[in-house]
């Protein structure tokens, strides 16, 4: 019995030791995990944190030379922006006279992805004969860009700025020109998404809207695009204007 006995109690240690074994492997293999999950996550908060502050950095790096160029556009034009808001100006070969499809056309290559995904259900062709060309041939234009900045603004007041500074509304012709001869403009503004607007509107055939036609940049695409007036207000947003 004492041999029986002295082998019960030398199994048992055995299994003691296999189950403390196993113990400290799966705890050290649960520790391990956490540790691996710890250190995973804080190398994603760690790059999270980066592209945060690059964005902001890139926010506050377009927001400064904005800025830079809103005070020299002041100086030179006697113009003041709206509180917080920027100008710009962009000189160029405007033919007002152009027939309506080649001016529209020539804004940009992808004006006809702009007009199936730029929000508006119309067709250029029911826009041109509203917009009839101007026998003046190609005139030398300083066009005169007005943004709200980050807060945003809207229609009414773009023109209420523009009214009071004695700007004159513009034919959509200006801005599709802006496409065809500066086609990397959103660069320039620092913008990977960028639309300006013509500031002479119309009302749609088909839907009694108030339109506006622009020229449009999303990324690396770039045309011709209308919206309605009244989501025509976030900083994405510029509204041109000449001098009378």
């Amino acid at each position: 019995m004492e041999e029986i006995a002295n082998g019960l109690l030398g199994i048992l240690s055995f299994v003691g030791v296999i189950v403390a074994v196993l113990i400290v492997v799966v705890v050290s293999a649960v520790l391990s995990s956490l540790y691996r999950d710890h250190l995973e996550s804080s190398v994603q908060s760690h790059e999270e944190q980066q592209r945060r502050e690059e964005r902001q950095r890139q926010v506050d790096l377009k927001h400064s030379w904005l800025n830079e160029r809103t005070a020299e556009t002041s100086r030179s034009s006697g113009l003041a922006p709206p509180p917080g808001g920027y100008l710009h100006t962009v000189s160029l070969l405007v033919d007002l006279s152009r027939e309506w499809h080649q001016a529209l056309c020539a804004a940009g290559t992808n004006t006809d992805y702009h007009i199936y995904a730029g929000g508006s259900d119309l067709y250029y062709k029911d826009v041109g004969g509203q917009f009839p060309p101007v026998d003046m041939g190609v005139v030398e234009t300083q066009i005169i860009l007005m943004s709200f900045g980050p807060t945003g603004g809207n229609w009414n007041r773009a023109l209420a700025w523009g009214n009071r500074n004695r700007l004159k509304v513009t034919d959509p012709r200006h801005v599709f020109a802006i496409g065809e001869q500066k086609p990397e403009f959103h660069h320039e503004l620092m913008s990977n998404e960028l639309k300006v607007s013509s500031t002479k509107e119309f009302i749609s055939n088909t839907t009694d809207c108030r339109i506006a036609c622009q020229v449009c940049w999303h990324g690396d695409k770039l045309g011709a695009c209308m919206e309605r007036i009244e989501e025509i207000h976030d900083n994405h947003d510029w509204f041109a204007f000449v001098r009378e």
